[in-house]
């Protein structure tokens, strides 16, 4: 009874993050070694390699020749490309690889881009630069020896369940490779060779920022001004906007980038005119930044959205307004893309049309058809999106490593069901609707503290907490708000690290809270 009494006490005392569990060495835990597949060898697949390789065999494919991916620069793009059509990523894809855009600030505080165990030289900025970040992401490659997990210059090609393959087309296999789950087909892009191998478990860390969202409109294809999307902009061509008029599709971050690059910047181009149209204009109309120009009319807010594309460069609103343009740019996001699928195995109920959401998806993480087939990375609206993605990855591998009980394919198709009627009910929307074009937007930290419940609840692993998260949680983000209000350039260009040097250093030496693993 006195046993019962104290491992309740010690229980509540956890709870209460009073009391810290023992934090287990992998080694000291027993998990069946798997064989394991992650794709891409950007942020995402680079912790989640960390994370897996302590445990299991793996293998990472990513298709450049540089880990890094988004942050990975590339000053070629569609548009620049001196032999697109033999690219090997293009061919299979039909886009070039993402990429950052030159001179571009991120758009979150280094302590929301920091992975565990790994925290950012003292000296860098708040507001990394593109090099900053990826010089931090090939240090990590470097300090946790991964290189000899991940292959570079290499395309997944297809993914399927064993399963569902014919014997007679399945390659030779020998009984521990068919004793698998899933067949994985890979194509190293500089020697063209063909490679097969099979896994326990996937993780797809590709990214979600790959192939443009166009929104269609009447007349598109054959007008005569310039169209272009973000997923092409690298740098400003000062002839190319130089007394311009410009038509912006799209109100969010990517928007307000390209504004600033055009018009504010150092190596502004100074166009003519700027219309910036949108579903939503809360961000980006209600910036104190762009009242000088807004004023003098060098930007113009436009409620309607364009329903036709006319001869000699003009577009029609909504309202039937007429407008003369010389570019339009689509700042209007992107869709997920799983080339590597085939639609018959239904791990998810996909289509390049339906574009935003993992269906049918438990946690958004895995497929309910196929737990050990998951998806890290692919959620938005967390205001720690890394941190919050590496718990979804330490999800991940607690599922691969046996230590969560999941529920039945039936009702974890129940709880995602449940999802789209909460978002559809949030977006006023059908329900086919919110399906089709949506992300879920969820509550990042009940969804985070799920997850860090869900893997600890076992008590096979106790993950270290980070202080990085509580700087930025305790100290900057009710700033941060207020700029992020609309005055996102201002807080992009604010020291926060001078501007709360005190608060900062008592907060590191403090012990990490235990609600933020």
């Amino acid at each position: 009874m006195e046993q019962q009494k104290s491992g309740i006490f010690v229980t509540a005392l956890r709870r209460l993050g009073l009391l810290r569990r023992q934090i287990i060495k992998p080694e000291e835990v027993d998990v069946k070694k798997k064989k394991v597949c992650i794709i891409g060898a950007g942020p995402v697949g680079l912790a989640a390699t960390r994370h897996f390789k302590r445990y299991h065999d793996v293998d990472t494919y990513e298709a450049r020749d540089k880990v890094g991916g988004l942050w990975y620069y590339d000053p070629i793009s569609e548009l620049t490309h001196p032999n697109l059509q033999e690219d090997e990523y293009y061919k299979f894809t039909g886009y070039l690889h993402p990429s950052i855009y030159e001179n571009m600030t991120a758009n979150l505080p280094k302590y929301l881009m920091q992975l565990k165990d790994f925290p950012h030289k003292e000296d860098t900025k708040t507001m990394m630069e593109p090099n900053d970040y990826l010089n931090y992401l090939t240090s990590y490659y470097t300090h946790f020896n991964l290189s000899s997990n991940i292959h570079l210059n290499t395309l997944v090609l297809k993914i399927r369940p064993l399963a569902k393959i014919d014997p007679s087309s399945s390659p030779p296999l020998s009984e521990v490779q068919k004793s698998r789950q899933f067949l994985v087909m890979t194509k190293n892009t500089l020697t063209k060779a063909i490679g097969y191998e099979t896994y326990d478990h996937i993780v797809c860390a590709q990214g979600r920022n790959s192939r443009k969202f166009i929104p269609k409109i009447s007349g598109q294809e054959s007008w005569d001004g310039l169209q272009l999307h973000m997923h092409e902009f690298r740098k400003i061509d000062y002839d190319l906007y130089k007394d311009k008029i410009i038509l912006i599709m799209g109100t969010n971050i990517s928007a307000y980038d390209y504004v600033y690059h055009v018009l504010m910047s150092p190596w502004k181009a100074d166009p003519k005119k700027i219309y910036i149209t949108g579903t939503t204009m809360g961000l980006i109309k209600q910036s104190s930044d762009l009242n000088p120009y807004v004023e003098s009319g060098k930007i113009e807010f436009l409620t309607e959205l364009p329903v036709e594309f006319l001869p000699d460069k003009e577009i029609k609103l909504e309202n039937g307004r007429k407008i003369y343009l010389d570019i339009l740019m689509y700042a209007t996001g992107y869709k997920f893309n799983f080339p590597f699928l085939c639609k018959e195995d239904q791990i998810l109920d996909y289509s390049e049309e339906e574009g935003r959401f993992i269906y049918p998806g438990y946690k958004r993480i895995l497929s309910a058809r196929y737990p050990n087939f998951s998806f890290c990375g692919m959620v938005t609206g967390s205001p720690f999106p890394l941190a919050g993605v590496e718990r979804q990855i330490l999800f991940s591998l607690s599922v691969c490593n046996d230590w969560v009980n999941l529920p039945s394919t039936e009702e974890m198709i129940e709880q995602c069901d449940r999802d789209i009627e909460l978002k559809a009910v949030f977006m006023k929307k059908k329900k086919d609707k919110v399906f089709k074009f949506d992300y879920v937007i969820f509550a990042p930290k009940p969804y985070a503290e799920d997850l860090r419940q869900m893997i600890n609840r076992s008590g096979k692993v106790y993950f270290k907490a980070d202080t990085a998260f509580d700087i930025f949680d305790g100290v900057e983000l009710v700033y941060i708000e207020k700029f992020m209000k609309g005055d996102y350039l201002s807080a992009k260009q604010t020291d926060f690290e001078q501007m709360f040097e005190k608060e900062i250093a008592i907060f590191k030496q403090k012990p990490p809270s235990a609600k933020y693993f």
